[in-house]
């Protein structure tokens, strides 16, 4: 009698398998690949944006704003890479767009400008407290940048968006062992690069002091 979790896991690879080849047709020219893209991945992310935004609206046009960016970046998909983390990850930037203009809205009229004064910059020891939340946060983001797609997906599903691992798995089309993997790959990267970023800092004052 078969696994019913290696099965499991044999179907997902033999769908990744299947993305990944339609994905390719469709970067090719092949326009009929696209309902097979959309057939599959529209269902899951739009579930993953309806949780998001919590609005039919809001969420169905982000499938297709996905969709679109898909469409215009087609042409850099390579051949034989796993589809749905780079899906995932086009749809989850959309969102965080989508967030932060909403957030920001429109400029402050004279009228607001009177309501009082802006509140003061931070001194002293709260100052170097968010210098280095800034300085934290940079670093972050530039190691993500170098980090492989799969990874820096599962990554952001649990840590950003507040998945579980299953449901991070349901979403990237794996197990919840290998999210669990991926999220703690790049917990470590984090954090050996965060102590050789504060190693540096704390030897520079003496390697770099200018002699009078």
């Amino acid at each position: 009698m078969i696994d019913s979790k290696a099965k499991s896991k044999s179907d997902r690879l033999d769908e990744d398998a299947a993305l990944s080849r339609a994905m390719q047709r469709y970067a090719g020219g092949d326009e009929r690949a696209f309902s097979e893209l959309y057939a599959a991945m529209a269902p899951r992310l739009y579930g993953f944006l309806m949780k998001k935004t919590r609005n039919a609206a809001q969420a169905e046009d982000l499938v297709q704003e996905t969709f679109l960016r898909l469409h215009v970046a087609r042409e850099r998909y390579l051949p034989g890479a796993n589809i749905a983390p780079w899906i995932f990850s086009i749809a989850r930037h959309l969102f965080i767009d989508m967030r932060r203009r909403a957030k920001h809205g429109p400029l402050l009229s004279k009228g607001d400008e009177a309501r009082g004064p802006l509140p003061e910059v931070p001194s002293g020891p709260r100052a170097d407290e968010t210098l280095y939340s800034k300085e934290l946060e940079s670093l972050v983001t530039r190691k993500l940048r170098t980090i492989p797609e799969s990874q820096r997906m599962a990554f952001e599903l649990v840590k950003y968006d507040g998945m579980s691992h299953a449901e991070a798995a349901g979403a990237l089309g794996t197990t919840s062992t290998a999210v669990r993997v991926r999220v703690h790959r790049v917990c470590r990267t984090l954090l050996e690069a965060h102590c050789a970023s504060r190693s540096a800092l704390t030897r520079w004052p003496a390697s770099s002091a200018i002699s009078p």
